[in-house]
């Protein structure tokens, strides 16, 4: 069944609504809020704000922008089937470091209760089940493929809209594990993203529709300093191989070319897929976001083909294209899980 992209919702490095993103994409205006916390408008009183960590925040600021965005049929919805399915690669780490130096710099029974119940990845859906009065099928995944989940809920009508987003908060503690162990893309970049998923139907042919998700592990950590020759010695190759060979796509976002897994991918795709575009500059507008890199991608592959164009600043030949229909996106997750998605219009 297909599912359709009836909304969105994001905080970016590269700007906080589409409009925004896509004309500094066009524009090659790369993103500038890398390796530090970017800004957004709290969506909460400043009562609610002090009670939320700012990962749930994050999270809570993306999910109302994208119920926002298509108003009336929002109100109208039964909210017992409206759920929530989150990702995150590393979760509130900025809440469980803090709540970690009060441990051990204090007595247990002085650490603060807010700061603890925020250490918890699903404290974040239960601020937004609540702020939106939702109470469908909510999880939270962690470096996990959060649009399989979110269109297996649809398919079986447990649900008639799905919030699938993933949030990941910037570190610099993380920042600099990531490139001791050897991660190349030193460019860090916060995000939270949410896409209102629902059924496939005649009244929406309109929107742009996920037909196509699933996911494998690599058997390794992306993250951890690999080579070209590691990445082949999986079964990575043999997975694109029958990928392609079934899926007829006419453009395809892959992983960041100064990683391993890139480089691997653009020389597979030279080789085996002439035909294909091949999209390998995304990182250039929001860094390496990490628990984010799927949803971020996805978006890339929804603006291209809503406005019918991949850019010049979207691939390393600095070619224009247009006229295309179907865009497959690969994405990596710190687990090892390796994702497939695909948009067509």
């Amino acid at each position: 069944m297909d599912i359709n992209i009836m909304t969105t919702g994001m905080v970016t490095p590269a700007g906080n609504d589409e409009n925004t993103i896509w004309t500094n994409i066009i524009g090659n205006k790369t993103a500038t809020q890398l390796n530090k916390k970017i800004s957004f408008t709290s969506v909460v009183s400043p009562g609610k704000a002090r009670k939320m960590s700012r990962f749930s925040q994050l999270g809570l600021c993306a999910a109302v922008s994208s119920v926002n965005n298509i108003g009336d049929a929002f109100a109208q919805m039964d909210r017992n089937r409206v759920g929530a399915i989150f990702t995150t690669g590393y979760g509130p780490l900025e809440t469980n470091l803090e709540f970690a130096k009060q441990m051990i710099q204090d007595e247990p029974d002085f650490c603060s209760p807010t700061v603890f119940m925020n250490t918890v990845h699903n404290a974040c859906l239960g601020n937004i089940a609540m702020e939106l009065k939702i109470t469908g099928p909510s999880t939270m995944l962690l470096g996990s493929n959060h649009f399989m989940l979110s269109k297996l809920i649809l398919e079986e009508n447990k649900a008639d809209l799905i919030l699938a987003g993933s949030i990941e908060e910037y570190n610099e503690e993380l920042k600099e594990s990531l490139e001791e162990n050897g991660l190349k893309s030193s460019d860090i970049g916060e995000a939270s993203i949410v896409f209102g998923l629902a059924r496939a139907s005649k009244d929406r042919s309109d929107n742009i529709k996920l037909t196509e998700v699933f996911s494998f592990g690599l058997g390794f950590n992306p993250y951890e300093h690999i080579t070209v020759d590691k990445v082949k010695e999986s079964r990575l190759g043999d997975y694109l191989k029958v990928f392609f060979e079934n899926n007829q796509v006419d453009a395809v976002i892959i992983n960041d070319r100064t990683s391993a897994l890139g480089q691997f991918e653009y020389e597979f795709l030279s080789d085996r897929a002439a035909k294909c575009i091949i999209i390998d500059k995304c990182n250039d507008f929001f860094g390496n976001v990490l628990g984010c890199d799927l949803g971020l991608k996805l978006l890339v592959a929804k603006l291209c083909l809503e406005n019918n164009t991949i850019p010049p600043s979207l691939n390393t030949k600095q070619l224009q294209y247009s006229c295309f229909g179907k865009v497959a996106v690969l994405s990596t997750e710190i687990t090892g899980n390796y994702s497939i998605a695909v948009l067509e219009k």
